[in-house]
């Protein structure tokens, strides 16, 4: 429509380089060495105290403007957003990273839709569904999605990350076998961890390589419940999976 039109072209792009600016920060090599995940294992019977030595790092990473994670946002979240780090470091630019991809989280349509509700359910923290937590409006969504996707019902998560979670660790039980692409996000990963031990990776996007671990499941256990574990849309690698029409033509054997 006209508002993303207007968000994408004209004057936009002038207005962004206007609008960018950069914390002022002067980087060492001190600051910009190691990673998190090194101090992941770290041993000592002080189970606080064994944490300092991350927390040393931590502090210079801070100082610096060099870590990247637990970044507030000081304005509404758009295509150019305001912000503070950890350290204080103000800055403004381009944003990729509040995860409203469409920016429909400032689309006026939006904002009035969630100005109404407000008025008439108020700001409350619910519960889960099973305790009362839904409204009229969260079952029509989950409705309307069901249809969309050719389903009868649909279930709602707060997050991305906890439906790809909650799906596996629901319906798989620790006797049931999961086949997963080796390169699946980490939210699936950690529901295959949570619901089974028998978890066999395939190659990434290979059916072949699929199907002969299924075959090796089946020929041990015939009566094993499979689910394989996939993705459409390869967030972490920038890229989509096979087109249904490509999958039609690299069918899994039926044999599996």
């Amino acid at each position: 429509d006209r508002w993303y039109q207007r968000r994408v072209h004209g004057d936009h792009q002038n207005q962004m380089d206007n609008q960018i600016k950069l914390p002022n920060v002067v980087f060492t090599p001190e600051g910009l060495g190691g990673n998190w995940s090194a101090f992941r294992n770290t041993k000592g019977k002080d189970i606080m105290g064994r944490t300092q030595v991350f927390y040393n790092w931590l502090l210079k990473q801070i100082e610096q403007g060099t870590w990247l994670n637990y970044k507030s946002t000081t304005t509404k979240p758009g295509t150019i957003t305001s912000g503070v780090d950890e350290g204080g470091n103000k800055f403004t630019g381009i944003n990729f990273s509040s995860q409203d991809y469409l920016s429909l989280g400032s689309h006026p349509e939006v904002m009035k839709g969630a100005i109404k509700a407000i008025e008439e359910y108020g700001v409350h923290s619910a519960g889960s569904p099973a305790a009362f937590g839904r409204s009229k409006f969260t079952v029509q969504l989950a409705q309307e999605m069901a249809s969309f996707l050719g389903f009868n019902h649909g279930v709602l998560f707060s997050t991305g990350w906890l439906a790809g979670y909650g799906v596996i660790a629901g319906l798989v039980r620790h006797y049931d076998y999961l086949v997963v692409d080796r390169l699946v996000h980490n939210c699936l990963l950690e529901g295959c961890f949570m619901a089974t031990r028998n978890i066999h990776f395939f190659e990434h996007l290979n059916n072949e390589s699929a199907a002969e671990k299924i075959r090796a499941i089946r020929k041990k256990n015939p009566e094993a419940g499979i689910m394989v574990v996939t993705e459409g849309l390869y967030s972490c690698l920038l890229y989509t999976s096979p087109s249904p029409r490509d999958r039609q033509k690299s069918r899994m054997p039926s044999s599996a």
